[in-house]
């Protein structure tokens, strides 16, 4: 499984609001469901913690967010870095990752919204 395949699969999960669901859903179906939700977190845990020690936390989180990116806004991820509890030099990388591919993808779109010009020679 290469990083990118991963991180689509953790981007599109959205861990917080995908574990609050999954714990309030085990909760409200009772003791037996408890065991197999159980079961299935771990599975999910034993996932990421091998996509973190295969390829490293700061290539698996620069690859959740530059996919995250496409679908939300930067602030809104800038601000989801500063809660997250990792170093300030790894919060700096991942920020200026998160500018330069939101710089990028603004000149693309400035380049496709001039008109193209076409020359017929006869």
């Amino acid at each position: 499984m290469d990083i990118d395949t991963i991180a689509k699969k953790i981007a599109s999960l959205y861990l917080s609001s995908a574990a609050m669901a999954t714990i309030v859903a085990i909760l409200t179906l009772g003791e037996p469901f408890i065991v197999l939700g159980s079961i299935a977190m771990l599975g999910l845990i034993a996932v990421l913690g091998d996509a973190v020690a295969e390829y490293g936390i700061e290539a698996v989180l620069h690859a959740i967010y530059a996919e995250r990116s496409k679908q939300e806004s930067v602030q809104s991820l800038f601000q989801e870095i500063e809660s997250l509890p990792i170093t300030w030099p790894l919060k700096l990388k991942l920020k200026n990752q998160l500018s330069s591919n939101n710089s990028s993808s603004d000149q693309q779109t400035q380049i496709d919204d001039q008109p193209k010009v076409i020359e017929i020679e006869q």
